[in-house]
């Protein structure tokens, strides 16, 4: 049970709408609830409840991303939300999506003390009273910077927050995932591309955004903004492949290294030089693969060094 990416790649392909993610959670939390967790699962669970629904050790932003954190203000109508990934194990994209904000003239804030999204804890434990806790604390700390609109730079992070968050009461103003924002800005000329790609791109779309969300076309065009001819990836779109997650990774590795070789195998045979990712998770994995003939590099760090002027 705990094997399961909760990728849904196993829905998008069923013709009945059955959609088996949804009843492993349940059935995780089922486990939860009669005491039954295998002990592995337990110490992990444990850990990140002692952080507040942090898997990965103690949340906070530190060293380029915090100091960019502190200078920004307290309350503005835009709130970008980093997730927890991000604000600790890929600060980088995090800093290039400030960046981009900024360069495009859009007010906007972060959370100094960024709460747990609980979204990795949902796919740990399913809908419990403990993930509900989480969501509602990071639901009450947005409130504070009186945004209209939340943007949502993880995958991950989106996809609680657009499909679960309101079912449990927590009152969100617009959510949107940062991929969508970054599209609009550069359609409307306010990101201009002045410093394009030179290699040879392909690119892995991360499942939550894909599938979950059923976002696909607007990070393409963030990539044809970047990039010249590019090559689409074997499975691609609502059908591709997953390459594992940090939930699974873990506790079981073994699964993680598997995906993200598999998915690195078909990188390769486009005959790229370049894998733009789109999920902070995603581009852990993939880097750990350590594949010698490819760069993987996420979408907004990349279109953070493509827009950025001379001097």
């Amino acid at each position: 049970m705990f094997d399961c990416l909760l990728c849904n790649a196993c829905a998008n392909w069923c013709e009945t709408g059955y959609e088996p993610a949804r009843f492993i959670r349940e059935a995780r939390r089922e486990l939860v609830v009669t005491d039954a967790l295998p002990e592995t699962i337990r110490k992990n669970i444990a850990a990140a409840l002692e952080d507040e629904g942090c898997i990965y050790g103690r949340k906070g932003t530190k060293g380029e991303l915090h100091s960019e954190v502190a200078n920004l203000p307290n309350q503005a109508d835009i709130l970008l939300v980093l997730g927890d990934s991000v604000a600790i194990r890929n600060p980088e994209i995090g800093i290039a999506a400030i960046h981009l904000l900024r360069r495009a003239g859009v007010e906007f804030t972060v959370l100094k003390n960024e709460p747990s999204t609980g979204s990795d804890l949902y796919d740990l434990i399913g809908e419990t009273q403990e993930v509900q806790t989480i969501a509602k604390r990071l639901t009450e700390a947005i409130k504070t910077t009186e945004c209209s609109t939340v943007v949502a730079l993880d995958p991950f992070t989106a996809r609680i927050m657009l499909e679960d968050y309101r079912r449990w009461g927590c009152d969100l103003p617009r959510v949107r995932t940062a991929t969508a924002v970054v599209s609009e800005l550069v359609e409307t000329g306010k990101l201009i591309v002045n410093r394009p790609l030179e290699m040879r791109v392909t690119f892995h779309d991360p499942d939550r955004l894909a599938r979950d969300l059923k976002e696909t076309e607007l990070v393409r065009k963030i990539i044809s903004a970047m990039a010249g001819p590019w090559k689409e990836i074997f499975l691609h779109g609502a059908n591709a492949r997953s390459c594992g997650n940090d939930v699974v990774g873990s506790y079981s590795p073994q699964i993680v290294e598997m995906t993200g070789r598999a998915r690195m195998d078909d990188a390769l045979r486009t005959g790229a030089e370049l894998l733009v990712t789109a999920s902070a998770s995603d581009k852990g994995i993939l880097c750990e693969v350590g594949e010698p003939n490819m760069y993987v590099e996420d979408i907004f760090v990349l279109m953070d060094a493509c827009t950025e002027r001379e001097g």
